[in-house]
């Protein structure tokens, strides 16, 4: 059986709103929704796959002090393989908005010290044909310097190797934009989304975007998520789009991870890549819209308190 082995960032979010408009400074809003919850973009992932029943893996670090506590005890048994930190838990505040849109104030704790040591060493059982996501690049820094070394790594071992870095805080400036697309070369899935797209590519129209990256990735299946439109992918010149379902959103904080989690469970079972990005979508859709969360793909449901 194919295990799916998830590394990155874990931390906390606090999730408040919808507020609007944004508030004056020296004034407090009162707001309709609050949650704290496991969170972090390999966090959701492996959570959601957790929920739909895969084999998973979780390799990340995490915080020796309360909150650190609270967060392993959120993932059980995923928790086991992590590091420790001798640095205060990551924190992540999101005011999400009435249009869907959210806004994100984090402090980078554990985070900033998880390094490619204590990745290895999580990553020992991967075996070949295993698939590996690598998830927020961008919030491990210590990691993300050596993410070429890992990935180099783990196609020496045969693993399927899926990415999605997220968002560099000061944007692609053209080393993160070389640095990017010489991980994206190595790798058999590239799961961004629009905007990252287009910064990638230079170009303020998706379609050529997606157009001009592929080219430079050849071998790699292109996966571009777009959030209330759905999905587009492109792999070896054949383009699929998927789009979402309307549903009615509470809160998307963690949608395209949720997205992932599903759309690479269905690849390592061996799915057509049309079957992969609708169960995606399908699994991404049920999660923004309910409460508590449920996660479901196809012969797959569970709803997580």
């Amino acid at each position: 059986m194919v295990t799916l082995h998830v590394v990155g960032n874990v931390n906390i979010d606090v999730i408040l709103g919808p507020q609007a408009p944004w508030p004056t400074p020296g004034t407090e809003v009162q707001v309709s929704h609050r949650d704290m919850r496991a969170g972090g973009s390999a966090g959701n992932t492996a959570l959601a796959l957790q929920a739909l029943q895969a084999p998973v893996r979780m390799v990340a670090s995490c915080g020796q002090d309360a909150l650190g506590q609270w967060l392993r005890q959120e993932f059980g048994l995923l928790s086991r393989t992590w590091a420790s930190s001798p640095a205060p838990t990551a924190l992540t505040v999101g005011i999400t908005h009435p249009d869907g849109e959210r806004t994100f104030f984090s402090h980078l704790g554990h985070l900033g010290t998880f390094n490619l040591e204590q990745a290895l060493d999580g990553l020992d059982s991967v075996l070949p044909g295993d698939t590996v996501l690598l998830s927020g690049a961008y919030q491990t820094p210590l990691l993300q310097a050596e993410q070429l070394h890992l990935i180099q790594w783990l196609k020496a071992r045969g693993a399927h190797i899926a990415i999605d870095p997220g968002w560099p805080p000061e944007g692609f400036t053209p080393f993160l934009r070389e640095q990017a697309l010489q991980w994206f070369s190595l790798c058999n899935d590239i799961l961004i989304n629009e905007i990252e797209a287009m910064q990638l590519a230079e170009t303020p129209n998706l379609p050529e975007a997606m157009r001009l990256l592929s080219e430079q990735l050849p071998g790699s299946t292109l996966v571009v998520k777009c959030g209330s439109q759905g999905v587009k992918a492109r792999f070896s010149h054949q383009d699929y789009t998927v789009p979402a379902p309307q549903v009615q959103v509470i809160d998307t904080v963690g949608a395209g991870d949720t997205f992932n989690a599903a759309y690479l469970l269905a690849r390592s079972q061996g799915d057509p890549l049309l079957s992969c990005l609708e169960q995606g979508v399908e699994c991404a859709s049920a999660a923004i819209s309910t409460y508590p969360r449920v996660y479901q793909a196809r012969g797959r449901q569970k709803t997580v308190l």
